[in-house]
Order: structure tokens, then sequence, then C-alpha cells
């Protein structure tokens, strides 16, 4: 078995982060998408990230990506 330590503060965490990642895909929640761009350490105001996401689904090449996060607003 893994160190406790090792579970609770590296294996859970990641874990979560995946299922978070997971339903936001699954539910097509525009507001769970922007959770987890806010979680990233180099985004630091939520105008930044809109900004972010707006910009990357407005890119021709992730127009698959904004027909699936369709309540987000381009």
């Amino acid at each position: 078995a893994l160190p406790r330590k090792l579970v609770l503060e590296a294996l859970y965490p990641r874990w979560l982060m995946m299922e978070h990642l997971l339903e936001t895909y699954l539910q097509g929640d525009r507001s769970m998408l922007l959770w987890n761009v806010l979680q990233h350490h180099h985004i630091a105001s939520l105008e930044v990230a809109e900004t972010l996401l707006t910009d990357w689904l407005r890119m021709p090449e992730n127009t698959a990506a904004r027909h699936h996060y369709k309540a987000w607003t381009v």
C-alpha cells in the first residue's frame, strides 16, 4: 500500500481534478469549465479567465468545443 500522506497530498487531488474535468465535459457546463481555468496559477482574475475562454472558443479549430459548451456566448 502507498503511504497515506502520498495518497492524500498527491493522488486524491489529481483524481478529483480528473473527475471534475470529466464531469465538465460530460455536462458541457460553462461554469465548471470556467472553474477549471480559474484553478490554474497563471490566471489572476475572473475577467482574465473569461477572456481566455472566450478567445479560445472563438478560434476556428475549436468549433467542436464551442458547440459542446453551447451555453458559452462568444
